[in-house]
């Protein structure tokens, strides 16, 4: 019986020794594969967790040096710019090219330091126009029109006090290309086409129109205001297709009324007059 006690308090002590082992074990190290990899930060590149710093990007102006995009010194629109001419709708204008007009800011900001106009390109770029200088007798400028302009948001800036003040844009202002060199010739003054008759009176049958934007060559004229054009640059009528299945048909000049709104370009004062019944 001692024998097996004592055996008995040898097993006793080994398990108590294993138990106390697993309870206590003290700290465990983390292996070294399985540490978190510092980020690896490029200079000028933050990590892509961190939102980066937004920084104003800023455009050239005029309006008394660098202007930044996101500064909050701009002020609400104030009155809006005045286009002078009839081919347009809804805000929108072509402008035949070539032609110096006034472009006038109405009811602008008064006392301001400076005053110009500008517009956007098709890529969104600002284009200035030119200032005015001396806003005493209203804000505005004279504006020779180039051929094949695309502009967006034509309007007035004005620099007032340390803030940017502008005027509402306009919608779309385009151009097409220039007249033809050292002849005159005609175009319609609104958006509206020509109608062309093959006489120069109302009840004549009209067999073409002229688009707004188009030209013709002026080869005529009579005391009461009948054009005969070129008929080049002319479209068949509808009511006129049946008339002039035979495209040989087609008259190779034709009459226009100014009654109808028509604009001259070039030496126009060379046209010969006639007389018709």
């Amino acid at each position: 019986m001692k024998v097996q006690t004592t055996a008995f308090a040898i097993v006793m002590a080994l398990l108590s020794a294993c138990s106390a082992s697993s309870v206590d074990e003290g700290p465990t190290e983390t292996p070294e594969s399985s540490a978190t990899a510092p980020r690896e930060i490029t200079p000028g590149n933050p990590p892509t967790a961190v939102r980066p710093t937004q920084t104003s990007e800023t455009t050239r102006s005029a309006l008394g040096g660098t202007q930044s995009q996101d500064s909050p010194q701009r002020s609400s629109p104030e009155g809006y710019v005045s286009v002078p001419t009839g081919v347009g709708d809804a805000g929108n204008y072509f402008i035949y090219a070539g032609k110096v007009i006034e472009v006038a800011w109405v009811d602008p900001p008064l006392s301001c330091e400076h005053y110009e106009f500008a517009y956007s390109d098709a890529s969104g770029n600002r284009v200035l126009l030119g200032a005015d200088p001396d806003p005493s007798d209203g804000v505005s400028l004279e504006w020779e029109v180039p051929e094949q302009v695309r502009a967006e948001g034509l309007r007035g800036e004005a620099q007032c006090e340390g803030i940017v003040v502008s005027s509402w844009e306009t919608g779309f202002v385009s151009s097409g290309d220039l007249p033809p060199d050292g002849v005159c010739v005609v175009a319609s003054s609104n958006i509206e086409a020509l109608y062309v008759s093959n006489e120069p009176s109302d009840s004549a049958q009209v067999f073409g129109v002229l688009a707004s934007g188009d030209y013709a060559r002026a080869l005529e004229r009579t005391q009461d205001g009948w054009y005969r054009i070129e008929t080049t640059a002319v479209e068949l009528y509808f009511d006129a297709v049946e008339l002039y299945l035979d495209v040989s048909n087609i008259p190779a000049s034709g009459w226009i009324t100014e009654r109808n709104g028509i604009e001259l370009f070039g030496p126009c004062e060379g046209v010969p007059t006639s007389r018709h019944p």
